[in-house]
């Protein structure tokens, strides 16, 4: 928000080198931090260590493009599956394409607040629509491309969907403070400008007040973002689906599916049963061998 203030370029560099900066450090002096990258560029090499997201992406693999279908998946096999990697869950069901749908929906949500930056007359509420809707967008990018591996996982909520009454409750008062912002840029100027504000007034469509400019760049660089997750869900389905993450027999997920197909029975001498899948239980069609006396050799 300083940038979009002061309309200076230097500030977003600055931030950016202090950011490589601090992020070299903590990789030089924390232990999790070399983790976490090492769980974003290759998880399969430890399957203990990045069991989570591994997880999430069996769970991405296994929902395929289209998903499973809702209550068809099985989202508690992956850890934090209601808060975390809710999002991750969700794919298993929906698919690849559902998570891109939802993602669209969020970059709708920080669209409009951009917009409605744009539009405010005054300089608070710019930089008041335009910060709230950034952290909102921010937010989304961080959790959901950490689930993705577009970028290391940390450990944040996903607006609207992740357990948590502070989280839900903080998410609805940005949406809440946008709205009235909205609602206070499209009243009639008189009505809502100070008499300050009347001798120099700014356009209500925002067109001539020197912040939009960097508003604008603010919003394109959310929208690539956005275009960001949502390729990244196309390549998490191309790497995956019919990939070694569906078929690796560490996915439980494959043994659930062989457990609920039924394959009818074996019968040996005497019509006696050898194999059979009886309907019951957690899988109904779990193969059982009531003669498995057999010795291997």
């Amino acid at each position: 928000m300083i940038y979009v203030a002061t309309q200076r370029p230097a500030w977003p560099i600055l931030a950016g080198v202090a950011f490589v900066i601090a992020g070299l450090l903590a990789w030089r002096f924390t232990s999790h931090v070399p983790r976490r990258v090492n769980s974003w560029l290759n998880p399969f090499s430890d399957y203990d260590a990045n069991y989570q997201i591994i997880q999430a992406q069996f769970g991405y693999a296994w929902g395929g493009l289209f998903g499973r279908g809702w209550g068809q998946g099985s989202p508690w096999l992956t850890p934090m599956n209601e808060s975390d990697f809710i999002a991750a869950s969700l794919a298993e069901e929906i698919g690849i394409v559902g998570m891109m749908a939802m993602v669209m929906l969020y970059g709708f949500i920080v669209a409009r607040g951009m917009k409605t930056a744009l539009i405010c007359p005054d300089g608070f509420g710019k930089l008041l629509a335009g910060g709230l809707a950034f952290t909102f967008a921010l937010q989304v990018f961080s959790i959901i491309g950490g689930i993705t591996r577009l970028l290391p996982l940390t450990g944040l909520t996903t607006p609207f969907m992740s357990q948590g009454g502070s989280s839900l409750i903080a998410n609805w008062m940005i949406i809440g403070i946008l709205l009235v912002i909205s609602h206070r840029a499209r009243m009639p100027q008189r009505a809502t400008a100070t008499p300050q504000e009347l001798m120099t007034p700014c356009p209500v469509d925002g067109g001539d007040c020197e912040m939009n400019g960097p508003l604008r760049k603010v919003s394109i660089f959310h929208l690539t973002a956005d275009g960001g997750i949502t390729g990244e869900h196309h390549l998490v389905g191309r790497r995956q689906v019919g990939g070694h993450a569906q078929g690796d027999p560490r996915n439980v997920r494959v043994r659930d599916a062989e457990f609920n197909t039924n394959r009818g029975a074996i019968l040996v001498g005497n019509d006696a049963i050898a194999m059979s899948s009886p309907a019951s239980g957690k899988f109904p069609w779990q193969r059982t061998f009531p003669r498995a006396r057999c010795t291997r050799r």
